[in-house]
């Protein structure tokens, strides 16, 4: 029992994985194929690290939930630094609040599945079924 339920999570990780970097293509594709710039947001994530990728994720969505919930205190501190990887970039404005907004309907998340994942390194939906949060730096960021 315990291995089928294990294969139905690998099978969905491996799904959401391909689905995330489908999309990842597909908006590059785009912004390719038309000429457009990358938005603001794509610069500033495209600036970091990529070993860093997840955990600035994981502070930008701590950063918009401090925002949207009140009395919410973001568990990051407010100077948590990334290793530069590119040009420094400004962050855009509403960012963190844009990137949440992105992350929840990306993967049909709530605020309490959220915090999970970046409290507790756990990525669940509301389904029931969990993945590897390694998998979330491709949702970034076309917005």
């Amino acid at each position: 029992m315990m291995q089928k339920a294990m294969g139905k999570t690998s099978c969905f990780a491996a799904i959401i994985l391909l689905i995330t970097a489908g999309l990842a293509a597909e908006v590059c594709a785009e912004a390719v194929d038309d000429g457009r710039e990358k938005s603001a947001a794509q610069q500033y994530f495209d600036a970091v690290a990529p070993e860093d990728h997840e955990r600035f994720i994981k502070y930008h969505l701590d950063k918009g939930l401090e925002q949207r919930i009140p009395n919410y205190v973001s568990t990051t501190p407010d100077d948590f630094d990334f290793v530069p990887f590119q040009e420094i970039v400004q962050q855009p404005e509403n960012f963190s609040i844009n990137l949440l907004n992105h992350f929840e309907s990306v993967f049909g998340l709530r605020d309490r599945d959220v915090y999970n994942y970046v409290k507790h390194n756990v990525v669940c939906t509301p389904e029931g079924l969990c993945f590897n949060p390694g998998d979330v730096g491709t949702i970034c960021c076309p917005f």
